[in-house]
């Protein structure tokens, strides 16, 4: 499922950022969510050389553009109307040439690349591939690359030692939205090492990445057809089709959690009764970009589980490749490398169309002391919404004490519901996720900032709407 962004929430949050009787966090708070709401999803590859990166970003780019046997530097593609390529020297000059040539690139030997081109894609993404000959160079760029980063791919066969000690110096937050692509498993396959291979990655790449996903490029990248269709069942079994829809997921989810707290964001601070459209007014100059769909391999909402079947037929009963997080035992406050991931993914639904029917069936059948109840819920987890944006506004309120009674309220619903389920899919369904999110809001609490408060009424907002798409079906 697609998020919109709705016209007026970028309409206030332009006003807001134009308001300049409100304190500078807030503008700046203000214009960081209208950029993620509206600007390309940045995805960055990192790795090894020769781990792969370039044909992974041809595949997301949906055409082949970067060379994968010429060495260049690292390098920005980005969307825009006309092509252009800048390349900065050693020396801080910069060369600009009107198309993207690997050999006339190559020739000006530059230390960085940016190129604007003109794809369906990059008007969703924008790739950044980082190029890093020695560990310690790679570690920096790690570093460097963290605040210019979304999503984050790492492409490696093996990750090894010496990557996951570069790894470790980026930040929770990368680590929450990454992504380990397991490349040449086409080469496993026929060595019968694949599937040994994904034990073991998962066993220790579990905690710095949030899927694990192997791919057999040349079989992904050769899917697409000269005239430009794609051979679906190829792209699907090369583990092409996966990545593309993880990638899809994690762009659904940044947008989702972006609106969460936009809307936070304009009812502690826009005027009362005033439109999206009136607190504009001031700020109508602003640049307007609005994300569109990615290339044809994503254009449905697919689902990354089936398993890996390349050159090497692989049976019906084996099980799946693709490796998600889920929740395990509680994990310690004090484990920085894992404390802030999982938060808002198991509160927020990713669900593919086959998903949506098994929601919308399940509703058919929802009895009316089911209706009842799930009404009931709806109206005291609003009240309580409320009731917490505006506490949130008060500047005597604690944060802590805040959390604590959105904690409360959270818990509540999960007991609420365990009550009334009696059988219930629906209410089974929610039941379970207020759980988990329960779970997740007690972790939250460890931590006690202004971020884990901010995302705890996130999750509230999730478990509402969630609610009323079970009810409203």
């Amino acid at each position: 499922m697609k998020t919109t962004v709705r016209p007026e929430i970028v309409d206030s949050l332009r006003a807001l950022t134009g308001n300049l009787d409100l304190p500078i966090h807030v503008r700046k708070s203000a214009e960081a969510l209208l950029a993620r709401l509206t600007q390309p999803v940045r995805v960055t590859l990192f790795g090894k050389r020769g781990s792969g990166k370039s044909s992974i970003a041809n595949l997301l780019l949906g055409r082949q553009i970067l060379p994968s046997e010429r060495e260049l530097p690292t390098l920005l593609v980005s969307g825009a109307k006309r092509e252009e390529v800048r390349c900065t020297l050693a020396d801080g000059t910069v060369r600009t040439l009107a198309r993207f040539d690997p050999d006339a690139v190559a020739a000006l030997a530059p230390i960085y690349v940016e190129i604007d081109m003109d794809l369906p894609a990059l008007a969703r993404i924008s790739i950044l591939e980082i190029v890093a000959p020695t560990p310690a160079d790679l570690e920096r760029a790690v570093r460097w690359a963290d605040k210019r980063t979304d999503i984050a791919i790492w492409c490696s066969q093996v990750f090894d030692e010496e990557e996951r000690a570069v790894w470790q110096g980026a930040s929770d937050r990368l680590k929450d939205h990454a992504i380990l692509a397991v490349t040449r498993a086409d080469e496993m396959v026929l060595s019968g090492t694949l599937e040994a291979t994904l034990a073991d990655l998962n066993d220790r790449a579990i905690e710095h990445f949030n899927h694990v996903l192997p791919i057999a490029t040349p079989d992904a990248l050769a899917a697409r057809r000269p005239d430009g269709s794609v051979d679906r069942d190829r792209m699907a079994r090369s583990g092409g089709r996966a990545l593309v829809a993880t990638v899809l997921r994690e762009i659904e989810l940044g947008l989702q959690i972006a609106t969460d707290r936009a809307e936070l964001l304009i009812a502690k601070f826009a005027q009362t009764g005033q439109t999206g459209a009136e607190l504009a007014e001031d700020a109508s100059a602003l640049p307007n970009a609005e994300p569109s769909s990615l290339h044809e391999i994503a254009a449905e909402t697919v689902s990354p589980d089936a398993p890996l079947v390349l050159t090497k037929r692989v049976e019906p009963s084996d099980p799946p490749v693709e490796n998600h997080r889920t929740p395990s035992a509680p994990v310690s406050p004090g484990d920085a490398s894992v404390r802030t991931v999982r938060r808002l993914r198991p509160v927020v639904a990713h669900r593919s169309e086959d998903d949506e029917a098994t929601v919308e069936a399940r509703s058919r059948g929802m009895s009316e002391a089911a209706r009842a109840a799930l009404e009931l819920a709806i109206n005291r987890l609003a009240r309580h919404g409320r009731e917490f944006q505006s506490a949130s506004g008060q500047a005597q309120i604690e944060p802590e004490k805040l959390l604590a009674e959105v904690i409360e309220s959270v818990e509540w619903l999960a007991e609420y519901l365990a009550e009334r389920a009696n059988g219930d899919p629906a209410l089974a369904r929610i039941r379970d996720a207020a759980f988990d999110a329960a779970d997740l809001l007690q972790l939250m609490q460890m931590e006690n900032d202004d971020e884990s408060l901010r995302e705890s009424l996130a999750i509230v907002i999730q478990l509402k709407r969630e609610m009323e798409a079970n009810l409203a079906a």
